[in-house]
């Protein structure tokens, strides 16, 4: 721990780093991580900035980079080390998300899975997101395109709205939540709990925080779309199922993050430097087919997954 913050701290006041300094750092960055779960988020980038490095070459830190060093730092003069804990059971599925992004249109929703009762007597939320508020979900063109990041943004303000009914007598709660997807990509992210592709990368480094924040666990699960009608009639404004009441009116905009506004215009440059970095390379090396005949067998740069 003490050695990855003085490295942190001499390479602050350098304001840069050589590549294979940097790799080699990273090793040392994992154990960190296994101590202080909350910070493997915020290693993603990192790694990704890294793959890009000539490892004989110093380079000056990008702002994002410079922000998650020092967060990194922050945590571990805040926090050594995890207090160890029992292993709990899997718990209750504590409540059900879903995302809709058609055109233009970006709607989350969620609800609190009943205990032993009726879903209308439980809390619920159904939130709209625009250029405006989220401006990272309209990169890729058409929301759809970062439908996972939107559908973990779902597993956030579920977490934030929901996280003070969350936490057991014991003061820790491992959650089952379910998701509606077709496939199960943000289940593995969260298994890593860990992604280097952007915007991804910035809700999961959200998540980390509010689960810290609340000493929450999360376990995220699957389910088929046809078992998760009432959050998708959450995402198409069917309220029909939920008292108004007990609905949390919340905007987007209003909703306290930890670090997701400090880091999304950073990250989102960084992450088209390291996108930029990328293209060059290949066009300065390998043929295109050369790199695809690479890639299959493992001797490229490790990339994120998902």
């Amino acid at each position: 721990m003490k050695w990855v913050e003085e490295w942190i701290s001499s390479h602050l006041i350098s304001e840069g780093v050589v590549g294979r300094d940097l790799r080699s750092a990273l090793g040392r960055f994992g154990f960190v991580a296994g101590a202080l779960h909350h910070v493997r988020p915020f290693l993603g980038p990192l790694f990704a900035w890294s793959a890009v490095l000539a490892p004989g070459t110093f380079a000056k830190f990008p702002e994002a980079i410079r922000i998650l060093l020092e967060y990194v730092k922050m945590q571990i003069s805040l926090e050594s080390m995890c207090k160890p804990r029992r292993v709990k059971e899997r718990s209750r599925e504590a409540f059900r998300v879903d995302a809709k992004a058609e055109g233009e249109c970006i709607v989350i929703g969620g609800w609190e899975i009943p205990r032993g009762s009726s879903n209308e007597k439980e809390r619920w939320f159904s939130i709209r997101l625009n250029r405006r508020n989220a401006p990272w979900a309209y990169m890729k063109g058409e929301p759809f395109r970062n439908i996972a990041s939107l559908e973990l943004t779902a597993v956030l303000v579920a977490v934030i709205l929901f996280g003070d009914n969350l936490v057991d007598d014991e003061g820790i709660s491992t959650l089952t939540l379910s998701a509606s997807t077709d496939n199960l990509g943000n289940t593995y992210v969260l298994q890593h709990f860990m992604s280097c592709k952007y915007p991804l990368s910035i809700v999961v480094m959200e998540l980390a925080m509010q689960l810290k924040k609340c000493n929450l666990e999360l376990d995220l699960g699957w389910v088929p779309r046809d078992q998760n009608t009432e959050a998708d009639a959450l995402t198409n404004s069917d309220f029909s199922g939920f008292l108004p009441e007990k609905r949390i009116e919340r905007n987007f905009e209003d909703i306290q993050f930890e670090v997701l506004d400090k880091l999304v215009e950073k990250a989102g440059e960084l992450d088209k430097d390291i996108r930029l970095a990328k293209s060059s390379k290949e066009l300065k090396g390998d043929r295109p087919e050369e790199t695809i005949r690479k890639r299959k067998r493992g001797q490229t740069r490790w990339e994120d997954p998902w």
